[in-house]
This record gives structure tokens, sequence and C-alpha cells, in this order.
């Protein structure tokens, strides 16, 4: 990962980079500003629907990041978005869907 992410300097990034940062980097920090600012469990109860959600769609994200796909991972996808979808409604509220939050429905399908 580059030192300076998110600086005009430091450019774009490759979607290698943005793999690593969105899968290892920011639910890590995520975790770690949870804990640094209350007791963890305070803090696992009232952003419990917030971490659902991330970890939903890095699941997502890591089964589309799959060079080939078992029978079972089109399940996994479909159960993960689901939950994704339903958390994103509690997390975010002015929470709109998007056409490709639509589209997204489909990817289990063409996995099969």
């Amino acid at each position: 990962m580059p030192k300076r992410v998110g600086t005009a300097q430091n450019g774009k990034l490759k979607s290698s980079e943005w793999h690593s940062l969105f899968s290892i980097h920011l639910p890590l920090a995520f975790i770690e500003t949870l804990v640094k600012f209350q007791t963890f469990d305070d803090d696992m109860v009232r952003y419990q629907s917030v971490l659902e959600n991330l970890c939903c769609l890095i699941g997502c994200t890591n089964i589309i990041s799959l060079k080939s796909y078992t029978n079972d991972d089109p399940i996994s996808f479909q159960k993960d978005y689901e939950k994704y979808t339903k958390t994103s409604e509690i997390v975010f509220s002015n929470h709109k869907v998007l056409p490709n939050h639509h589209y997204a429905l489909h990817i289990p399908d063409q996995m099969r």
C-alpha cells in the first residue's frame, strides 16, 4: 500500500491496492478505532450493524475476487449480500437502492 493513500500526489490506486485497502486495512483500522475510544464490549453492541455491514461487504468482495468458484460460493455471496443490504438500511439513514445494488443481486446466478 502506498504511504499517502488519498492524496493527490500519490495518484490513483491499482485494483489490487484497492482490494488490499478494503479487505485488510480498513477492517483492522475500524476495529482498532472501536477498541481505542471506549470499552470493546460497549462498542461491539453499539456498532454491531456497522461491523456486520462491513464484514458482509468484504465477504462479497473476497468471493468476487476468487479466480475460481466452488458450488458454495454463490450461496455464500447471496447470504452475505442479503445481510449487507439489510444492515445498510440500519447503518445509512438515507440509504437508496441504486442500479448497481440491484445488479449485484444477479451475481450468484452468473457464478453458477
